[in-house]
């Protein structure tokens, strides 16, 4: 009998788009210990070079461990010290409750849909400058 063992890839992936206003960071599948890097390293790259808001799109994602949590409490963190506006956009029932039960739903500014948490972000503009 086979081996049958799951790489990351098979377990997670990850996309970017810009949409001009936005980037958005879409997360799909299982985000633990094992798909980690795979999901976060390009979350990260883009907030490290990102000039405009970004929203991680979770509302694919079947499982969030404490490695995904921690991506999120690191991405926050990043995009604190940048000043680029993030918010996280979940709405299944497994990572409503992660969050729920780590207290993050409170740390992280969070919306139910990408079209809520593309308006409640805040463009300053250059008369707010």
């Amino acid at each position: 009998m086979a081996d049958a063992r799951f790489t990351p890839d098979d377990l997670a992936s990850v996309s970017i788009k810009d949409l001009g206003a936005v980037v958005v960071v879409r997360m799909t599948g299982e985000i633990d210990g094992s798909t980690g890097d795979l999901v976060g390293d390009p979350l990260f790259s883009c907030l490290d070079t990102a000039s405009n808001p970004v929203v991680v799109d979770l509302t694919n994602v079947e499982f969030i461990g404490s490695t995904g949590l921690n991506i999120l409490v690191r991405a926050r963190e990043t995009a604190l010290r940048r000043a680029i506006a993030l918010r996280v956009v979940a709405s299944t029932h497994p990572v409503l409750r992660a969050m729920e039960i780590s207290g993050l739903d409170t740390y992280l500014p969070m919306s139910r849909s990408i079209s809520e948490a593309v308006t409640s972000i805040v463009v300053p503009t250059d008369a707010d400058r």
